[in-house]
């Protein structure tokens, strides 16, 4: 009963030929492999994988290997993206993704306007605009060297005058409130023309030189800027008596025009005893008259005009 078969003797002696055989194999495939593993490598590397990204920041940043806020050129060099995009934060090679901190994307690149103004295309040239009226903002002073400012139904007799405080919609049926704007309501300051040029002259903001607008550019302040782009725009006021209010809710921030006889308490005195909200003042003037703009129903019209009456008061800054 202790013997073994031929059989038995023949099938592990092949179980021991196969697990040799099987050793050597593996011996065989690991030298194979070392000889030809620089081949493959270099292979491998010289071919391109597509990797979905997240975002194009993601791609440009970690598939470059530029620094934030670069991208990488066509020559493999990191460029800083404000080199190329006006005060940019992170871009890529064809567009600004994140501005710096104060600025606005319009989609492409980074406006330069400071808060609270905004850039228009106006007389050929690229301007920061106040979107409010100076002296209805703590960043737009009006009280500045040689100026009066007084609240309305004041006198102001210095001949370099601001008023403040109700000087838009005098009993003609506009609800201050109701317009759906940032920017609403009957309180805005207004000042005649001397002032004005005084004011903007010596305003210091965003690192630009302030001015008040040329007459040319003053005139393309309503292609959009305003009536269209709502609390986005510069918000003008216009002058009262439309007979569909609701549609005057939606171009204009206020309906500003000069007070009616008798009307002491919201006059601008000294100013014609006129409070003139829906006009801008213009840089120009000629003989004692101020060239201004009105907004007039859905009009913005050239307007001359007394150059000590109040009007709205917005400063431009060329970029």
């Amino acid at each position: 009963m202790f013997r073994v078969s031929f059989q038995e003797k023949y099938k592990n002696l092949l179980n021991a030929f196969s697990l040799v055989e099987l050793m050597i194999s593996l011996v065989v495939i690991s030298v194979v492999t070392a000889a030809f593993s620089p081949v493959i490598i270099k292979k491998f590397s010289a071919s391109t994988i597509d990797i979905p990204k997240e975002n194009a920041s993601q791609e440009e940043n970690s598939s470059d290997l530029c620094p934030l806020g670069q991208y990488m050129s066509t020559d493999n060099s990191c460029i800083n993206c404000s080199d190329v995009f006006l005060n940019c934060a992170i871009c890529t090679k064809d567009a600004c993704l994140t501005c710096k901190s104060g600025y606005i994307s319009n989609g492409v690149s980074c406006t330069a306007c400071p808060q609270n103004t905004i850039e228009v295309i106006a007389g050929g040239k690229r301007l920061c605009v106040t979107q409010y009226n100076m002296g209805d903002r703590p960043e737009f002073p009006v009280n500045v060297s040689g100026v009066t400012v007084v609240k309305s139904g004041v006198g102001c007799f210095t001949g370099i005058c601001c008023w403040q405080g109700q000087t838009a919609d005098f009993d003609h049926g506009y609800d201050c409130d109701k317009a759906p704007w940032d920017y609403r309501g009957c309180n805005r300051t207004v000042c005649n023309y001397y002032a004005a040029e005084k004011i903007c002259n010596n305003f210091k903001y965003g690192g630009l030189n302030w001015r008040l607008p040329a007459l040319n550019e003053l005139k393309d302040f309503y292609s959009g800027y305003s009536r269209l782009n709502g609390s986005n725009g510069l918000m003008l006021c216009g002058v009262c008596g439309i007979a569909d209010w609701n549609i005057y809710y939606t171009y204009h921030a206020c309906c500003g025009e000069w007070v009616p006889t008798g009307d002491d308490s919201r006059k601008c005195k000294g100013s014609n005893d006129s409070c003139d909200a829906q006009s801008v003042w213009s840089g120009e003037k000629s003989n004692g008259n101020a060239y201004n703009y009105e907004l007039h129903e859905d009009e913005w019209e050239k307007r001359g005009g007394l150059s000590w009456t109040g009007r709205s008061v917005r400063c431009v800054a060329e970029l």
